[in-house]
């Protein structure tokens, strides 16, 4: 009982934490409130009578007018909580280590969008002194190489301090990016069709934009003690008790990297070999739009840990089933060309040659490449009445803003949704809205 009760104190902290922070930044006015302040942590009391609220980037003159403001702050949170006592606020400055690294984070983060709460440096903080018993690593929903890449390197960098972290997947991983799951303890929840009661001290989203995309495993999620979400999706809606959100990153293997780095983790082989095919996979092996200078020297720093190249080279580029050149003919037999001529589609509805995911993927990436060809949707069963489209474009398609209307996500150039919609309805409204685009 009492491990709840700090469970329950922990998340409405960070509820603290989250409001507080947006209010700040975008609801007081008072010109003695740096524009550099934020919450760098709260404690709550136990009874929820008082809240401490620990600043940073902020003088006495901050402290001063946050204090001034409390009286708004509290009414504020009392629209937001719902917890039976609204806390008394007293502000203090955070002359702490973390004080230190949230500044220089601050100063990092300048040019960087998206919906971020938190910042790397404080989920480092957390991973490397919460004492969870148990850590639930999540994927999104048919995991690529990036979702898997930053599972698993994450989960790796987990067991190196003697945590002991699972990788839970909603479905059997893809035969061409499965050699990442060696050495780690990976749960199937399709092996586990009626399993109940599922519970983790942390549970910890990756690469996945909303709470929609974790599936069946969203009572994993829910139930947890904490819940932390990383990702690079401009369409991630912060669904987590602690989000960092970096759009500018070519993949969320990126952002791992730079969070290993800022743990202190030792960097091995395959940490490494797991992260540069999470870049890989992402940006195309450096083809796409989203590949940066910074992309380029991290993959660089990767190389030089010293991972088995020719061995991760084999599995990704050179290991296809003839399973899948059979789907890319099947796929190519149905392609249609609508729209204004600048828009490919095609499906595999119906078949029954792929064994996973993976075999699947490219084909949207395929049938883009094709002469003037500006964008693609390729679509296949997921049993029963779902469909799941992979949408792609080259220049002036953002297919991410298709896929939210459709309830999913992605990014401008690469993304995706599930629907129930017939096939050939969801083809008509992604045609109507490509070509006003074009």
């Amino acid at each position: 009982m009492k491990k709840k009760q700090n469970n329950r104190i922990s998340r409405i902290e960070v509820d603290i934490q989250r409001i507080l922070s947006e209010l700040i930044s975008f609801g007081i006015k008072d010109p003695r409130v740096s524009a550099l302040a934020s919450v760098s942590r709260v404690d709550l009391t136990r009874d929820l009578s008082y809240a401490t609220v620990y600043i940073s980037g902020g003088d006495s003159d901050t402290l001063k007018g946050l204090n001034s403001a409390s009286g708004f702050l509290r009414k504020q949170l009392a629209g937001e909580l719902t917890t039976f006592r609204i806390p008394e606020l007293l502000f203090k400055s955070d002359e702490s280590l973390e004080h230190l690294l949230r500044i220089d984070e601050l100063l990092k983060s300048v040019s960087r969008s998206g919906p971020s709460t938190n910042t790397l440096a404080e989920i480092a903080s957390i991973l490397k002194t919460d004492e969870s018993g148990s850590i639930a690593v999540l994927p999104h929903i048919f995991p690529d190489g990036d979702a898997i890449g930053s599972c698993a390197a994450l989960c790796l960098a987990l067991k190196q301090m003697g945590k002991h972290p699972e990788l839970v997947v909603a479905e059997k991983v893809a035969g061409n990016i499965s050699f990442m799951l060696d050495g780690l303890d990976v749960r199937n929840m399709a092996d586990e069709p009626d399993a109940e009661d599922i519970g983790y001290d942390l549970v910890i989203s990756l690469d996945t934009s909303s709470i929609e995309q974790l599936r069946d495993r969203r009572n994993i999620f829910d139930s947890a003690g904490r819940t932390i979400s990383i990702d690079h999706h401009g369409t991630n809606v912060g669904f987590a008790d602690v989000v960092y959100v970096d759009v500018c990153a070519s993949a969320t293997g990126e952002i791992i990297y730079d969070l290993l780095i800022e743990m202190g983790v030792e960097i091995t082989p395959d940490m490494a070999g797991c992260l540069y095919t999470a870049i890989i996979s992402d940006t195309g092996t450096f083809k796409h739009l989203n590949t940066t200078a910074k992309t380029f020297r991290t993959a660089a720093a990767l190389r030089d840990c010293g991972f088995d190249f020719q061995r991760i080279n084999n599995f990704v580029h050179k290991n296809v089933p003839m399973r899948k050149a059979r789907l890319l003919q099947e796929a190519l037999s149905k392609l249609e060309i609508l729209g204004s001529g600048r828009i490919a589609v095609s499906n595999a509805i119906g078949t029954d040659l792929a064994e996973d995911s993976g075999d699947f993927d490219g084909i949207s990436d395929y049938i883009l490449s094709l002469e003037g060809i500006e964008a693609s949707a390729f679509a296949r069963s997921l049993g029963g009445d779902e469909i799941k489209f992979s949408l792609r474009s080259k220049n002036d398609v953002d297919v991410s803003k298709i896929a939210e209307s459709m309830g999913g996500g992605g990014h401008m150039r690469a993304a995706g949704f599930v629907t129930k919609i017939p096939y050939d309805e969801a083809v008509a409204k992604i045609i109507e809205m490509a070509e006003k685009q074009l």
